[in-house]
């Protein structure tokens, strides 16, 4: 069970925090599936999805990310849907941005690799993805 703590850029609206079950299949070796699922929090009712890992080639690795997610938005749907959803992605990328960054830099502290993120997930253009429903792709380089 790992938790977590979402940012509310909202005014006097509490930050989002929750925890989630995360269950690992490891059986191939060029292929990682990493399913999870709401656990608790007060704000969220259901939240779960998946991270499929699959061997491109000896420096490659696609990521496919599915997340399905219902909360009670309460204030902050005053912010409107696309307020959301832009917020949202870049959430779920600093999150993959910090799993790839520990992952790929064990020597990095806690402390380094979510202010890499942060910085990273901020600079991503996600105008795309987000105006026009898009597929997203994130190059490191």
């Amino acid at each position: 069970i790992v938790g977590f703590e979402q940012y509310v850029p909202v005014p006097l609206v509490s930050n989002i925090k929750y925890k989630m079950i995360y269950e690992f299949d490891n059986t191939d070796s060029n292929r990682k599936l990493i399913r999870y699922q709401f656990s608790s929090g007060k704000t969220i009712k259901a939240y779960d999805g998946f991270i499929l890992l699959q061997k491109v080639d000896e420096t490659h690795t696609q990521v496919v990310e599915y997340d399905f997610i219902d909360a009670d938005w309460g204030i902050a749907k005053m912010m409107g849907k696309s307020s959301i959803w832009s917020e949202s992605l870049v959430g779920i990328l600093q999150t993959d941005l910090a799993l790839k960054l520990r992952a790929e830099n064990p020597e990095m502290t806690d402390k380094e690799v979510m202010k890499l993120s942060k910085e990273k997930s901020k600079k991503a253009d996600l105008h795309l993805c987000i105006d026009q429903k898009l597929k997203f792709q994130y190059s490191a380089n």
